[in-house]
């Protein structure tokens, strides 16, 4: 059944890990909350991206979700994107890089 226009097998899903460097937890939610206004502003086919933080590992983790293949080269062409890339180097945010997992149509389970 078709959702938001699309197909559960056009949908893409991502996970992104975000680890902040020593003493710059609150610089990188920042610049990350910024870049979420931006998406979903200008994101029409990004149908979920939520930020969490896991206490356990210090990362902030990104769950994400895609209308199709092209909604997220579009997504990662976009200019606030290369602005995050930018500012996280320059200023040091990222403990390691951002570890990014992209996965299709699920073999188990339920969405509600």
């Amino acid at each position: 059944m078709p959702v938001n226009g699309t197909t559960e097998t056009s949908r893409v899903h991502a996970v992104a890990i975000i680890t902040p460097a020593p003493g710059k937890k609150d610089r990188i939610q920042e610049v990350l909350l910024g870049v979420i206004s931006q998406v979903e502003q200008n994101e029409p086919d990004t149908l979920q991206y939520q930020l969490f933080w896991v206490e356990e590992s210090a990362e902030f983790v990104f769950l994400e979700s895609y209308k199709d293949d092209g909604a997220v080269r579009d997504h990662q062409a976009t200019p606030y994107l290369q602005e995050l890339r930018e500012i996280s180097a320059e200023e040091a945010l990222l403990a390691k890089p951002l570890e990014m997992r992209m996965f299709g149509l699920p073999v188990g389970g339920f969405a509600r």
